[in-house]
């Protein structure tokens, strides 16, 4: 059984997708600390505790958001790996993930611009007032701009993911059913 690694293997397209969620999420709260340093403790121990306690949420989210890949990943193997569907599927879910993540970080931002927090209930609030919502972004953001700026980073997510041959990996290389279900396990307990 050969090591899991970030450079072969059919997960390594997913180590490169988790690895990448993980480091914005960190450069996302740095900047928010940063933006904030007036009103915030910088001491060593509160910046470390801040940053842990953020990895500690974004892993368990990054692991609910990997679950329906780590479940494909594992259910479908052998012949079907590196097949055309197989190519598509994965090439259009990564980049799925990738824009809708992209598009949260800007989110994010924005709405801590407002709110001087990230999402919460209010965020929640938002979901139920759709209309409004909307129609007060379409009024104060040009959402023309903003969602070619999101295409145009996917994009470059997607080419470092394809430069690094994450995807030639996933379509490459068959994983065995053992180390298969022990990374769904892994990940069913992150995402619980």
């Amino acid at each position: 059984m050969g090591k899991l690694s970030l450079r072969t293997g059919r997960y390594a397209l997913l180590v490169h997708f988790i690895l990448w969620f993980l480091l914005f999420s960190q450069l996302l709260r740095i900047i928010f600390f940063i933006w904030q340093h007036g009103q915030v403790s910088l001491s060593i121990f509160h910046v470390i505790r801040t940053l842990l306690t953020g990895l500690f949420f974004d892993i368990g989210t990054i692991a609910l958001i990997s679950y329906p890949a780590v479940l494909y990943y594992t259910v479908f193997a052998g012949r079907w790996t590196g097949s055309l569907a197989d190519r598509i599927i994965i090439w259009f879910f990564t980049a799925l993930n990738v824009f809708i993540l992209v598009f949260t970080f800007l989110a994010e931002i924005t709405f801590w611009e407002e709110f001087r927090t990230r999402f919460n209930f209010i965020a929640v609030d938002y979901l139920i007032y759709t209309y409004e919502v909307i129609a007060n972004i379409q009024e104060s953001y040009p959402l023309p701009l903003l969602i070619v700026s999101v295409a145009a980073v996917t994009a470059m997510v997607l080419l470092f993911f394809h430069r690094s041959k994450a995807f030639a990996a996933a379509f490459a290389r068959n994983t065995d059913i053992v180390k298969r279900v022990s990374i769904l396990l892994l990940f069913t307990a992150a995402a619980s």
